[in-house]
């Protein structure tokens, strides 16, 4: 996974900071390709990783991720991930950092306030060795049956260390033991490296498509798996 953009995750529908209830959770940029969240009673999870020796150079050793729940609080470390990754991934995402990048600190605050208090919905962040280097969103349906993930982006500096594999592993578990059984996702066609890391954890096409946006030339499909444990699931 060396150099691998984890902007795939998501091709994006805009965040909507109107009206939001119990039983509606803005979008928070990307197709619903839920990411959950598994972990302790305080919001974490802890994965030791063996350090990428490829690239440029880097510290040696074991590095130690961090994935949690944001907090309502934190609005704005979440703002600055998500330009981020609007600027590095645009063929990932439906909205664009022009779009998102003029809108006024009250429209972070409340989307980001809103979907990290909701039952169903959460915002996690992968933190390496104390520093953001990954996002990503998630939300269970009406039902708590089918799990979509979405937002999901590792920053280039943190790629090809399984941070992208353990969010995705981490969502999946999450789902299961909240009785969800389906997990979906979209991906731009075309992103060999996402579409091999969804392929190892059992996605496969529904057949359904669209365009990433509407005056975009790119394709995105819809991709399902069984979650663990779930009938028709691989093992």
């Amino acid at each position: 996974m060396v150099g691998f953009s984890v902007g795939w995750f998501g091709a994006g529908i805009r965040l909507d900071p109107v009206g939001a209830t119990d039983e509606e959770i803005p979008t928070v940029g990307g197709f619903f390709c839920w990411l959950v969240w598994c972990g302790d009673s305080t919001g974490s999870h802890l994965v030791s990783l063996l350090e990428d020796a490829t690239g440029p150079p880097r510290h040696t050793g074991r590095m130690t991720v961090l994935i949690r729940a944001i907090t309502a609080d934190e609005w704005s470390l979440w703002r600055d991930l998500r330009l981020r990754a609007l600027a590095d991934s645009p063929d990932a995402f439906r909205p664009t950092f022009e779009e998102e990048s003029v809108q006024p600190d009250e429209w972070w605050e409340d989307i980001i306030g809103t979907t990290a208090a909701h039952p169903r919905g959460g915002l996690w962040l992968a933190d390496l060795e104390a520093r953001p280097v990954g996002m990503a969103f998630g939300r269970l349906d009406s039902d708590r049956h089918v799990l979509n993930v979405a937002a999901m982006w590792v920053a280039p500096g943190a790629r090809g260390r399984g941070v992208g594999r353990r969010l995705l592993e981490v969502a999946m578990d999450w789902a299961t033991e909240s009785g969800a059984t389906i997990a979906e996702l979209w991906v731009t066609e075309g992103n060999e490296a996402a579409e091999s890391l969804y392929r190892k954890a059992g996605f496969r096409s529904t057949g359904e498509t669209d365009r990433l946006r509407p005056t975009s030339e790119l394709t995105i499909s819809k991709l399902s798996a069984r979650l663990p444990g779930s009938p028709g699931a691989r093992t």
